[in-house]
């Protein structure tokens, strides 16, 4: 009898198992989650045509504003949602304004955190810079790791007793390889990520 009890247990469980392999959680989430259907009352009817992964970047945002400012995430939802309502008001004309994207992941998001007396750590303040000033971060990153090598190369010719025409043709020579040496480490960071 115990071992006929097992076996319909067992049974039990790899039939559970299979139909959860069939489940779609991504749809299933978004069918309980209480602030996706506010989120489709978006004004410019744009979020409910959004991938599930956008949607979802807009629901990890709200999320982590009402965490960190002790909010209700329904409150968030409804906020961005009167902010959007709020602009086709204030400036009819421009169509981003109405789309509770702008507020959430776009120019606006400052201005929505600002609402909630919300604070950015230094990690977030930090990527926030580096993507609205991306070119210049890049290109200053890599002027700087340059400058770096190259000092360090020029240094040690140094310390090995070369001379001044040979430290500036060293240096002058150094700069081109050093940029490229960056580029082969992203490279080859970014392969191995994949």
């Amino acid at each position: 009898q115990g071992q006929a009890a097992a076996q319909v247990t067992v049974g039990n469980i790899i039939t559970s198992m299979r139909l959860l392999s069939t489940i779609d959680w991504r749809i299933f989430f978004e069918n309980v989650s209480l602030i996706d259907p506010l989120l489709t009352t978006d004004p410019a009817n744009v979020y409910a045509k959004m991938n599930f992964v956008t949607r979802n970047r807009y629901r990890s945002v709200i999320e982590r504003i009402a965490k960190r400012t002790n909010t209700d995430e329904l409150k968030v939802a409804e906020e961005v949602i009167e902010f959007a309502e709020k602009a086709i008001q204030i400036h009819p004309t421009d169509k981003r304004r109405s789309h509770i994207g702008y507020y959430l992941i776009d120019e606006g998001l400052t201005e929505f955190e600002r609402n909630f007396k919300y604070r950015q750590h230094f990690g977030e303040y930090f990527k926030c810079m580096v993507l609205k000033f991306p070119t210049t971060f890049y290109l200053g990153l890599i002027a700087f790791l340059t400058t770096l090598i190259v000092s360090v190369l020029v240094s040690a010719a140094a310390y090995f007793g070369a001379g001044l025409p040979l430290l500036v043709g060293f240096a002058l020579l150094s700069i081109i390889p050093a940029p490229c040496l960056l580029h082969h480490h992203e490279v080859g960071r970014h392969k191995w990520t994949q």
